[in-house]
């Protein structure tokens, strides 16, 4: 790919390459890509784990620059017992597995050194997100009250059920299925091809699925993901069934004033925080490692972790 000197666009938000050519390598296996950064021979990776980065910033060729992205990893329970499991319908329980959940944790062994200062998310958006608001507290870490939840609801000595996972959420899922062991949840893991996953959540088949959301792609207006995941149009993505959240999310769509707006969707996401029917797990932030002398201009949500024409050789 080589830098057009005619490009004629180029302004604040798009700003014109600053690098005059930038060679694709065909793919590698990860291990090859690592060997590739330490020698220098290589000047990007991107989709390395929590280890590779530990591993790599320490070596004096390479850098490793972590941003935080719209995107973030969730649980969606099947709270109508769509799949014939019975346990989700019950508050107490979704509370329990809440609770059961170290999500700090999970994100710190999930994500490089220099990611452990964002913050899990809070909900089912990000703030920023025009639109985006939430004040319900979302159930701390707390074992012992997930332990007493279950016997409350009654299952004192827990239950069954599956976790079903695609793509790159495998180690989450097990890392949140080894939490849920711990209180009596005997969580499985179902991992499967996205087609699979999807067909299987379509059809009600899913008893809880760890997934990703990303708003679309980092799209700015919250109406992406109340849309998504709460529209009466998507019966075979609600899991929920919840009328109230149909409602709003059809009004949302004709409340233009910003203010008015925010207030709308705050009360549609307190009640997803209040009833648990999500669980927002971990941020999932963009790794990149790059060779010390490569810039990488930050100031966006980009799922990658960044842009092509806002990179830069160090001066």
């Amino acid at each position: 790919m080589v830098k057009y000197d005619g490009y004629k666009m180029a302004g604040p938000g798009r700003p014109a390459a600053k690098i005059g050519k930038i060679e694709f390598l065909p793919a590698m296996d990860a291990q090859t890509q690592v060997a590739r950064m330490i020698r220098g021979e290589q000047d990007m990776m991107t989709g390395v784990t929590a280890d590779q980065a530990n591993n790599l910033a320490e070596n004096p060729l390479c850098r490793v620059t972590v941003e935080d992205t719209v995107a973030f990893t969730l649980i969606q329970m099947d709270v109508t017992a769509r799949s014939g499991l019975e346990p989700f319908k019950d508050i107490r329980v979704r509370r329990a597995l809440a609770h059961a959940i170290n999500r700090p944790a999970i994100q710190a062994a999930l994500t490089p050194k220099s990611a452990h200062d964002i913050p899990v998310p809070g909900g089912m958006c990000h703030k920023w997100v025009t639109g985006c608001d939430f004040s319900y507290p979302f159930p701390e870490y707390d074992p012992a009250k997930a332990k007493k939840l279950l016997a409350e609801a009654g299952y004192p000595d827990g239950f069954e059920m599956r976790l079903t996972s695609w793509g790159p959420n495998k180690p989450l899922a097990e890392l949140v299925s080894g939490d849920l062991h711990k209180v009596g949840i005997r969580a499985s893991v179902e991992h499967l091809i996205y087609s699979v996953y999807a067909k299987k959540a379509r059809d009600g088949e899913s008893q809880a699925m760890v997934t990703l959301w990303d708003n679309s792609g980092s799209n700015p207006d919250i109406d992406i993901t109340t849309s998504y995941w709460f529209s009466p149009d998507n019966d075979n993505r609600d899991y929920t069934k919840d009328t109230d959240l149909h409602a709003a999310t059809e009004t949302g769509r004709s409340i233009f004033d910003p203010a008015a707006r925010q207030a709308h969707y705050k009360k549609m996401f307190d009640k997803v925080n209040e009833q648990i029917y999500m669980v927002p797990l971990t941020a999932l932030p963009a790794v990149v490692v790059h060779s010390k002398d490569l810039v990488l201009q930050g100031g966006h949500k980009e799922l990658q972790g960044f842009y092509f024409n806002y990179l830069e050789w160090a001066k």
